[in-house]
């Protein structure tokens, strides 16, 4: 799950464009995403880019003013996406963060395709 921080809104919920899945609040008032579509046909790269799309969102300064995702969800995105394990440690060498924002990301995504993944 990735965590939200809003932007211009206090409340908000629900599907994020054509994407599987959705944004909800916790008991604490917390914005997190969570997948609410099972995978089709097993792995596939919906996942990293739902990710992906998160730094669009942040841009359009529209609703999310940031957010936060762990090298554990990385890992499981990049995974997915590649059909080969990636583990959370390699993620957090790569990065040397345990969370990355959204300008974060989008640097270890360009650093990710600059190395074919």
């Amino acid at each position: 799950m990735a965590k939200l921080f809003l932007f211009r809104v206090d409340l908000l919920t629900g599907s994020i464009d054509d994407t599987p899945f959705i944004i909800q609040r916790d008991k604490n008032g917390q914005y997190y995403t969570r997948r609410i579509r099972p995978y089709q046909g097993g792995l596939d790269s919906s996942h990293w880019d739902f990710l992906k799309h998160l730094p669009m969102l942040v841009d359009s300064r529209l609703y999310l003013s940031d957010f936060e995702v762990s090298v554990d969800e990385l890992a499981e995105a990049l995974s997915e996406k590649h059909d080969c394990p990636f583990l959370p440690s390699q993620i957090k060498k790569w990065t040397k963060k345990e969370r990355l924002n959204a300008a974060q990301f989008r640097e270890f995504d360009a650093w990710l395709e600059a190395r074919g993944l």
